[in-house]
C-alpha cells in the first residue's frame, strides 16, 4: 500500500501488514498511524463538501471545454497526472535483537562455549593491545616480538572463557540490551546479564562494548562493567552490612568484616595481573629473600597501588582461613607492611608478642583490613601525601604509648568516615 504523510504528504510504500503501524515520515520525521492514501478520514463539519462540488464542477467545465475546442479535429490526449516515486520506510533498530546487539551477544556465547576462534576473530587485537598495555602499536619504540603478541593475545582469550564468577563474558548470559551509540566506525552496546549457573549468585549485571568498524561488519575491543545507580545503591548498602564496630579487650574501637576473596579489578590488564601474582609469590618466599631484595619486592608491590590490593587482601584471606602458624603469621606481616604502605591505613594487626601482637589484635587486624576494603577501596586513588603533625611530633617510648597512638589513629580514621 502507499501511504501519505499528513503534514508535509511525502509519500511511501509499506507492506499491506503495517496498515495502523506508526511511522516516521522520512522528510519531516513526524510521527503518524499507516493508512493507504485514500483512507483519509473526513470531517463531520458541514462545510466539508464545499470543495468536493466545486472539484466535480471544474472537471466538468474542463471536458467541455476540451469538446468545444476538439470539435472536428483529432482528440486532445490529457497526459496521466505523475505520481511521485514511493520512498521505503527504513526502521532502525537498536534493541536486543538489531545487529550489534546480536554481534555482541555471539562474544558471550562463544566465550561460554569455549570457541577460541570465533572469539579471537571477533576481536579488535590491535586496539586491545593498545587498550590493555598503553602503547600504540604504531608509536611503539620497539615493535614486539611475535609470540609476545600472542602470548598477550592467549592471555586474553583465557581470561575470557575463564571459570569465574566475575568473568562477565562466559560465565554471564545476555538477556536484554541497547545500543547507546552507533557510528560510521565505532559503536557502544550496553547489555544486562544474569549468571549462566543457576546456583550462582551475583544478581543482574551489566556490560559495555565498544566496538570498531572491520570492512563490512565489526570487532570488539574494549568490555567493561557498568554499574548503574541502583546496583551502586546496593552494593552501599550490602558493604554497610558486612562491617562492625568492636571494642577490643584493650579499649581499642575498631571496624571489622569477614575476609573473603577478593577479584582484581576489570580494569588491571592480564600482564599487570601476571606482575602481581609473581611479586606476591616473591613475598611469601621469605626463607629465600635477601634483606635488600625483600625491599624491592615490597617497594614494586607499593608502587604498582590500587590495583595490587585485590590479590594482597586475598592472599591474607587464605593464610587466615589456613589458621596462623608462626611461620603464616611472619607471611602475614609482610601482606600487612606492604598494604600499610599503599594504603596509610592503621590496623592491630601484628604478627608477634614481640611486636605487640596477641591473637585478637592479629584476627582482628585481619578484619580491619576487609572492612577498610568495602568502605573505601572504590573511592581509593592513591595515599594522601600528608601526615597528621601529632603522630610526627609524638614518638612512643613504650608499648602502652605506642597502642595509645595506634588508637588515636584509629579514632581518627573513625571520625573521617562519620564526616
Amino acid at each position: 500500500m502507499i501511504i501519505e504523510c499528513p503534514a508535509c504528504g511525502a509519500r511511501a510504500k509499506l507492506p499491506d501488514s503495517k496498515e495502523g503501524a506508526k511511522v516516521r515520515c522520512v522528510e519531516c520525521e513526524r510521527i503518524y498511524v499507516a493508512r493507504p492514501g485514500g483512507a483519509r478520514k473526513t470531517s463531520g463539519k458541514p462545510g466539508s463538501a464545499l470543495p468536493v462540488g466545486i472539484g466535480a464542477g471544474v472537471v466538468a467545465l474542463a471536458i467541455v471545454l476540451i469538446a468545444i475546442f476538439n470539435r472536428g479535429g483529432p482528440a486532445l490526449v490529457v497526459p496521466p497526472a505523475e505520481v511521485p516515486e514511493a520512498r521505503e520506510v527504513v526502521r532502525v533498530d537498536y534493541g536486543f535483537n538489531s545487529p550489534l546487539c546480536v554481534f555482541a551477544r555471539g562474544l558471550h556465547d562463544a566465550a561460554a562455549m569455549r570457541d577460541e576462534f570465533k572469539l579471537q576473530s571477533s576481536l579488535d587485537e590491535e586496539r586491545i593491545w593498545e587498550r590493555l598495555t598503553g602503547t600504540p602499536p604504531d608509536e611503539a619504540e620497539v615493535e614486539p616480538e611475535v609470540w609476545e603478541r600472542e602470548t598477550f593475545m592467549i592471555a586474553v582469550l583465557d581470561r575470557l572463557m575463564a571459570q569465574d564468577p566475575d568473568n562477565l563474558v562466559g560465565m554471564w548470559l545476555p538477556f536484554d540490551g541497547k545500543v547507546l551509540e552507533e557510528g560510521d566506525a565505532e559503536a557502544l552496546v550496553r547489555l544486562t546479564l544474569q549468571p549462566r549457573d543457576p546456583d550462582m549468585q551475583g544478581g543482574t549485571r551489566h556490560v559495555d562494548w565498544k566496538l570498531a568498524r572491520a570492512g563490512s561488519g565489526w570487532k570488539a575491543w574494549s568490555w567493561e562493567r557498568w554499574i548503574s545507580p541502583e546496583e551502586e545503591a546496593n552494593n552501599r548498602l550490602r558493604r554497610a552490612q558486612k562491617t562492625q564496630k568492636r571494642t577490643l579487650s584493650d579499649g581499642s574501637l575498631v571496624l571489622e568484616a569477614e575476609p573473603e576473596p577478593i577479584a582484581y579489578m576489570d580494569s588491571t590488564p592480564p600482564q599487570e595481573r601476571a606482575r602481581i601474582d609473581g611479586l606476591i609469590r616473591r613475598l611469601m618466599d621469605l626463607d629465600n629473600l635477601r634483606p635488600r631484595e625483600l625491599t624491592e619486592v615490597r617497594a614494586e608491590l607499593t608502587v604498582t597501588g590500587k590495583p595490587a590490593i585485590p590479590p594482597l587482601l586475598t592472599k591474607m584471606y587464605e593464610l587466615d582461613a589456613a589458621g596462623w602458624t608462626e611461620h603464616s603469621a611472619m607471611l602475614g606481616q609482610q601482606l600487612h607492611i606492604v598494604l600499610q604502605d599503599i594504603t596509610g591505613y592503621v590496623t592491630t594487626f601484628k604478627a608477634h608478642e614481640a611486636l605487640g601482637g596477641t591473637i585478637e589484635r592479629r584476627d582482628s587486624g585481619v578484619k580491619q583490613w576487609f572492612s577498610w576494603y568495602n568502605r573505601k577501596f572504590e573511592r581509593f586513588d592513591a595515599r594522601p601525601e600528608e601526615e597528621d603533625l601529632l603522630e610526627t611530633a609524638i614518638v612512643p617510648r613504650n608499648e602502652a604509648e605506642r597502642r595509645e597512638l595506634e588508637k588515636y589513629r584509629r579514632l581518627s580514621e573513625q571520625e573521617n568516615d562519620g564526616n
